[in-house]
């Protein structure tokens, strides 16, 4: 079975400074990987934003990223360090929630 690769944590792969100060880095973060069409929609691979439900991390997402992402968001799975997750249970400081678009073949 292959393992997934360990996300690449660099500047080039967060948004424009404008929707990054959406999400000042007060150390009670989470960090939200997108992958495949998710990735592609947002324009970057991670974000850190502000601890808080799944909706509200889900909601700072869509503020910092282009319209195209809101199209492909509600088609995707969620897992926080691994579990499925959705809607009010909290996302504490420090959890890596990744963003996974349908795909075949799998």
């Amino acid at each position: 079975m292959a393992e997934l690769e360990e996300p690449v944590r660099s500047e080039a792969t967060h948004p424009s400074p404008d929707a990054a100060a959406a999400a000042p880095n007060t150390g009670d973060t989470v960090t939200v990987t997108l992958f495949a069409a998710a990735r592609d929609a947002a324009g970057f691979r991670e974000i850190e934003l502000p601890a808080g439900s799944v909706n509200d991390v889900l909601g700072a997402l869509l503020a910092a990223s282009p319209p195209a992402l809101a199209r492909v968001l509600p088609v995707c799975s969620l897992l926080a360090d691994g579990h499925r997750v959705s809607g009010t249970p909290t996302l504490t400081a420090g959890t890596v929630l990744h963003v996974l678009p349908p795909f075949a073949g799998g």
